[in-house]
């Protein structure tokens, strides 16, 4: 991780002084092409005034010399654009790297559910969150794949495919920070709205209105013939070719102005998928997944990058009609809305399917990418081990983790614990604060890692494919009268209702239902554990009932115990936060009402 982390600041250090110099030579130009265009107006008027043919072709040198400038001036700007694009993505990966959760702004709040498995209680989204950790998509179609897989929504993961595809792109780093570059200058964060409705809604042009298009341009004849043929009515010809092209263009094109819409967003995003996928393709990825999303939906001659190229060409055409004097000017002498429409929706009979899948293909790429975090940026990660016996149950019903950290803590503090169920379920006690809670999240989020094909922070990993579910975080609801021991009551029913579907299955409950009186949590908590108690399951509670430890004890064989312990000094409490074999008895809660002054 040390290599990565010097990979990124050397790279973020490096755009820092490619945009410090292209920034003087844009303030440069600024001026030269303020001094180009004053000579050339000035000799452009004093050649005009004066009658001066000399002054006036020096004026329209100075002209094209400042047109000239002013496109190499527009370059400059788009190698500042895209070094700052590429600077922030560096940066990015350094605060994730750092934990400093302030500077990721991505927090994927929009798809937290609470009556999910688990995403709520692993804190999979929000502010400080897994998902706020890992994400380096940049488009929301690619975001939303990430969160669909994080949430356990798509499940049909080739986790050894997703293994070799994620190796791959770890040694590409300077492609993921090319690529995210592309995605913050195209602005692919905003729905795809305009390119989804190019894929799918692009309406036909009408006979009657393509052969306009061949036909209007040879209403210029007419004036043409008319200086040779009628001199005296050559300017009412040109005049009338002028209000039919108008005509046509207010009564007819006007029928077509909706697949205009969007035209200048769908031009920077076509652009920005172009570019993706022009990177990912030249960059000769051998890996069989990455191969497959390269190609796309694009046919066995093409390329993926082709569609987007060819919409990119026809999207610059259609802006020209942006500005509505020039489109007036455009349409007065060519029928150009009916081409421009007729490009558009010949784009979408050609390549809106194959397009439609490239995009969905990418959305994938992009969530291979957001696999590659926990190895850029974890001190230690491996890939894991999934076993996935379909035909017994109980043999996933396993969890071996060596030194497995909770990725969402400072990384300069994270302790990591070794944590080992094969078909049993883990008590786990221990004093308040001493890091039960933290153990039981690292083993849930390790497990999602795991399934959606992604390295995990840990030094080793071997578990089963099971169905991660958890009843940690409990919410009332006043407005559905719903108390928070009903609450608990309502997840904790649906972990049994998942223990008798006979699929392997992997709970994990914190301090089950502290809502009530200490003889019904332990007698409640004792009947719950007995309908877990299947070969196919395996799991972890924490707990503060010791009565519940012993009476497990004696009905229950296959249980561990396990703990956390702490130390006392005269200043506070000192955790080594590292897990224990056994059952402890300590509690920590006077002291703790003595150190903020409850006694």
């Amino acid at each position: 991780m040390t290599s990565d982390r010097d990979f990124f600041a050397r790279k973020s250090s490096e755009y820092g002084s490619l945009i410090g110099q292209k920034e003087k030579s844009s303030r440069l130009m600024s001026a030269e092409r303020l001094v180009l265009f004053i000579i050339a107006a000035v000799s452009a008027v004093v050649g005009l005034k004066d009658d001066k043919p000399v002054i006036l072709t020096v004026g329209i040198i100075f002209f094209v010399l400042f047109v000239a400038l002013c496109f190499m001036h527009s370059n400059i700007k788009k190698e500042i654009r895209r070094a700052k694009a590429l600077k922030d993505a560096a940066d990015l990966y350094l605060s994730r790297i750092d934990g400093k959760f302030e500077d990721l702004k991505i927090t994927g709040e929009e798809y937290l559910d609470i009556r999910d498995d688990y995403s709520f209680d692993l804190d999979i989204f929000g502010k400080r969150s897994v998902y706020s950790l890992y994400v380096v998509s940049e488009s929301k179609g690619g975001r939303k794949r990430f969160a669909d897989e994080l949430s356990g929504k798509i499940t049909d993961i080739d986790i050894k495919s997703r293994h070799e595809a994620v190796k791959e792109l770890i040694e590409k780093k300077e492609l993921l920070l090319e690529y995210q570059a592309q995605g913050k200058i195209g602005k692919l964060d905003k729905p795809l709205t305009a390119i989804d409705n190019m894929c799918s809604e692009g309406r036909p042009l009408s006979s009657f209105a393509r052969m306009l298009i061949f036909i209007m341009p040879l209403f210029w004849l007419i004036p043409v013939a008319s200086v040779f043929l009628f001199p005296k009515y050559k300017l009412l010809s040109v005049l009338s070719v002028l209000i039919i092209h108008l005509i046509v263009w207010f009564f007819i094109s006007s029928r077509y102005a909706n697949g205009f819409s969007g035209v200048d967003r769908l031009s920077r995003q076509t652009e920005a998928v172009f570019r993706q996928f022009l990177l990912i393709e030249k960059a000769d990825l051998t890996a069989p997944g990455l191969r497959r999303l390269v190609k796309g939906g694009a046919s066995s001659d093409k390329k993926a990058s082709d569609a987007f190229s060819s919409l990119s060409f026809t999207c610059g055409v259609a802006s020209l009609r942006s500005q509505p004097l020039f489109a007036l000017i455009l349409n007065s002498v060519f029928p150009f809305d009916l081409l421009s429409y007729s490009l558009l929706s010949g784009w979408t009979e050609k390549y809106g399917n194959e397009a439609r899948k490239s995009l969905d293909s990418l959305y994938e790429f992009e969530a291979v990418m957001c696999c590659t975090s926990p190895s850029l940026i974890s001190s230690v990660s491996t890939f894991p081990e999934v076993t996935d016996r379909t035909d017994d149950p109980s043999a996933n019903a396993f969890f071996e983790g060596k030194d497995i950290l909770h990725p969402l803590l400072d990384p300069s503090k994270a302790v990591s614990n070794s944590v080992t169920l094969h078909n049993d379920i883990a008590l786990i006690t221990g004093s308040n604060m001493s890091g039960k809670t933290t153990l039981i999240r690292t083993v849930g989020i390790c497990a999602v890692l795991s399934y959606i094909g992604a390295p995990v922070p840990a030094s080793e990993l071997r578990l089963g494919k099971m169905r991660v579910i958890s009843s940690m975080r409990i919410v009332d609801d006043l407005g559905e009268e719903m108390s928070t021991f009903k609450a608990e009551l309502i997840r904790i029913s649906k972990i049994v209702d998942a223990s008798r579907e006979g699929r392997p299955l992997l709970f994990l409950i914190d301090e089950i239902f502290r809502g009530t009186n200490s003889a019904d949590r332990t007698e409640g908590a004792l009947v719950v554990l007995q309908n877990l108690y299947k070969p196919y399951i395996t799991g972890m509670m924490t707990t503060h009932d010791y009565a519940l430890c012993d009476k497990v004890e004696s009905r229950i064989d296959k249980i561990v115990y396990y703990h956390f312990s702490e130390k006392y000094n005269d200043t506070g409490i000192s955790f080594d936060y590292k897990l224990h074999p056994g059952v402890s008895h300590e509690s920590n809660a006077a002291f703790l009402m003595k150190l903020v002054g409850i006694t």
